[in-house]
């Protein structure tokens, strides 16, 4: 591992916001902007296809063979080469936002988990990416507090904003798959279809966006999870520092591996639902960053 100077006095809240780990933060965000792109264009034509599905159905039963084959083909493309592409720009960000991460926090590069920092390094001044007021202040309320402690703290912050975003989408994905299903069920039903007619016309059209809404949330309850089992973690170093024991950077530094492994695997959540619920998550951020204080404070 490549160990970092702890020499620089200022605190994370002021260190994010040089311009070193706002180009840092520009270049994720811009990785992942890209990654988010490709996964609308996915969700856009699996929508279409579902959605001119119970159409074609209704007002030109003889196209739902063609729709069936465009579905299938369209089902092929998604999983190879956009699936690809979407992993390729994923790590892209991933690791541009761990290079943040381990400057700001003063923690050690693991090249082992995730390569060589020299080449994200070079990837990072790859994307040219420009800073823009999006990217200061990426961890809010940061407590002043000694470090490592304060490195928690954000890490805190990162499975916390995560894990109550991953939850909400599953439950969104769920509710959406089930008005699906029971919606072509019923369309069956009022058409008066066979079986044969039923997955012909209406099933496999819809079958990307099926498998979407059977997998997609299992993949965020299973990264909520995940991200619960690393916070477990800090709680047991939270509770090392009030016994009087030191938390050290190598203890930062396991916890950091558990983020990134959690954000390698873990599914996009989609801008606007981080929005949508950005006000509540911000308080239940707000409350944990009172409640470290009061840890603190207490020892």
């Amino acid at each position: 591992m490549t160990t970092p100077s702890h020499s620089d006095g200022h605190s994370i809240s002021e260190r994010q916001n040089q311009h070193e780990m706002l180009v840092y933060r520009a270049a994720a965000r811009q990785a992942y902007d890209l990654r988010d792109r490709i996964r609308a264009v996915r969700t856009f034509a699996t929508v279409a296809l579902a959605v001119a599905a119970p159409v074609l159905a209704a007002v030109w039963p003889g196209g739902s063979s063609a729709l069936s084959v465009i579905a299938a083909l369209w089902l092929l493309a998604g999983r190879t080469f956009l699936t690809s592409w979407h992993q390729q720009q994923h790590l892209r960000g991933l690791r541009a936002q761990e290079l943040l991460d381990t400057v700001l926090f003063r923690l050690p590069w693991n090249e082992t988990l995730a390569g060589p920092r020299s080449a994200t390094v070079e990837d990072v001044a790859a994307l040219r990416a420009t800073p823009a007021p999006k990217d200061e202040d990426w961890y809010e309320d940061v407590p002043t507090v000694p470090w490592p402690l304060d490195v928690l703290a954000c890490q805190v912050q990162n499975l916390l904003w995560a894990r109550r975003n991953h939850r909400a989408y599953a439950l969104l994905l769920r509710i959406l798959g089930g008005v699906v299903a029971v919606a072509a069920l019923a369309l069956a039903w009022v058409q008066d279809m066979s079986v044969s007619e039923f997955m012909v016309r209406l099933f496999v059209p819809l079958m990307p966006a099926l498998l979407d809404l059977v997998e997609m949330p299992r993949q965020h309850d299973t990264a909520a999870r995940m991200r619960e089992e690393v916070e477990i973690t800090i709680e047991a170093l939270w509770d090392k520092h009030t016994g009087g024991r030191t938390v050290t950077d190598a203890d930062c530094r396991t916890v950091q591996d558990g983020l990134y492994a959690t954000r390698k695997s873990a599914p996009p959540i989609p801008g606007w639902l981080h929005k949508r619920l950005h006000a509540s998550t911000n308080s239940a951020n707000a409350a944990r960053m009172n409640e470290i204080r009061e840890q603190i404070a207490g020892t």
